[in-house]
């Protein structure tokens, strides 16, 4: 008897402790559903707003590599533009250069004109001096062998088309004065 009265009284502790422990659970188990409703949603938006935004940053990401790429396309076609139109010039230069040789110039002069080299009768040499008068271009100076026209022409200081432009003024005084 004396044991079952212990195992009674142990029975009763142990069916008291379980009635404690589910009123426990019951005061318990209403706050922590509804807690667990609202965390497991919270974190769910959190992580779709989180995907998005990785998936945001990508697209972002891969238009500006697109932009970079479609830039350095550019870049390089310019590129290849400029040593193209670099080619160009260098061969209109040497087109240029080829027109407007003196001999070309010439051989078109006496070829397609008509012109002819002038001879040592055809122009004068004046003297070298910058204050011309009257008297000076009525008095040229005349040269008569071609070694010394040839001598005076090169050791002339001035440059060459003030040259011909007193030579020419020289011959039209002189047809004037005819």
């Amino acid at each position: 008897m004396l044991a079952a009265e212990k195992l009674e009284i142990a029975f009763e502790a142990s069916e008291a402790l379980s009635r404690k422990e589910s009123e426990v659970k019951t005061a318990i188990k209403p706050s922590s559903v509804s807690g667990t409703k609202h965390l497991p949603r919270f974190y769910k938006i959190v992580m779709v707003l989180m995907v998005c935004a990785i998936f945001a940053g990508g697209v972002h990401f891969y238009s500006l590599a697109v932009g970079i790429t479609a830039k350095g396309y550019e870049l390089n076609k310019l590129k290849a533009e400029v040593k193209e139109l670099a080619v160009t010039n260098e061969r209109i230069r040497l087109e240029i250069s080829k027109e407007d040789s003196l001999e070309r110039v010439e051989a078109i002069a006496v070829t397609e004109l008509g012109m002819r080299k002038p001879l040592v009768e055809d122009y004068l040499l004046l003297a070298d001096n910058a204050n011309w008068s009257e008297a000076q271009v009525e008095t040229p100076l005349a040269v008569t062998a071609e070694t010394e026209k040839e001598k005076q022409f090169h050791a002339d200081s001035r440059p060459l088309f003030q040259q011909k432009v007193a030579a020419l003024l020289a011959v039209v005084l002189e047809k004037n004065k005819s």
